[in-house]
């Protein structure tokens, strides 16, 4: 994996997101005609669903995808099944959260959502998707997720830095499980780019307050939907490289740990 990989692959984008969104908000007085102008240009190049933030987000997604299915592969082959039903779990997340963001080809192909589904689901935004039902397939698994981001992506590399441990990977799951510093980075900056619209909410800033004309460039959400896919892109790269790397592990060796963990 390039050095540099884990900082750069976000950052272009996040960038261009936020600058462009402060410059819109700001270069011409709230709310005038050229404001407003200026404003839609840039929801149409950023914010729209065939916009830039979406259309990597999904991109992200397919890539790690991909990944994740060698990885899969490599597990299995290399006699590890328990981390190949893992990375399946997170397989399924990853074409569930890219199905969804497009609304499963509907945003792209333009579709009329059929009465029946609506019907069937609740969803009333004539939309094709299922995070627009109920919580269960948005906030929950959403939060529960996220938790995994940081714990996996902030806390255990901060502990593993600080203590020097490093899990076996050829005994320990957590080696598996749990995210490793490349993914630091894109781990915080997902929770940074939450923090202002987190803020206006809690403080219950009004709609039109200038405040919001600086705190809020672009919409923090959709940016943390970015940050997550770059995330599961990274975290399965990582895993297919640590595979390749445990590649060296025979499997002579690996019986005799399975012989003495039968043991123990």
């Amino acid at each position: 994996m390039p050095a540099g990989l884990w900082f750069w692959t976000p950052f272009p984008v996040l960038a261009s997101a936020i600058g462009l969104g402060l410059l819109a908000n700001n270069w011409h007085p709230f709310p005038s005609y050229a404001w407003r102008e200026h404003r839609d240009l840039f929801s149409a190049w950023f914010h729209d669903e065939t916009g830039l933030i979406e259309i990597t987000t999904v991109v992200f997604l397919l890539v790690g995808a991909v990944i994740a299915a060698r990885a899969v592969r490599a597990a299995f082959r290399a006699g590890w099944p328990w981390i190949g039903r893992w990375l399946l779990i997170l397989l399924a997340v990853t074409v569930y959260f890219a199905g969804e963001e497009i609304s499963w080809g509907q945003h792209f192909i333009g579709w009329q959502t059929p009465d029946w589904f609506m019907d069937l689901t609740g969803n009333r935004q004539e939309e094709t998707n299922l995070h627009n039902i109920n919580s269960w397939f948005n906030q929950k698994p959403r939060g529960l997720f996220a938790a995994w981001v940081f714990l996996g992506g902030i806390v255990v590399p901060i502990w593993t830095a600080r203590t020097g441990r490093v899990p076996d990977p050829a005994t320990s799951l957590a080696y598996w499980f749990w995210p490793t510093r490349v993914c630091t980075c894109i781990a915080v900056l997902a929770f940074v780019v939450a923090i202002p619209d987190t803020a206006l909410e809690v403080f219950d800033v009004p709609v039109d307050h200038g405040i919001r004309l600086w705190l809020q460039p672009t919409n923090g959400s959709e940016l943390q939907e970015y940050c997550f896919a770059a995330f599961l892109m990274l975290y399965f790269a990582s895993i297919l490289y640590r595979f390749r790397q445990a590649s060296e592990f025979s499997q002579p060796a690996r019986r005799e740990v399975e012989r003495i963990r039968a043991l123990s």
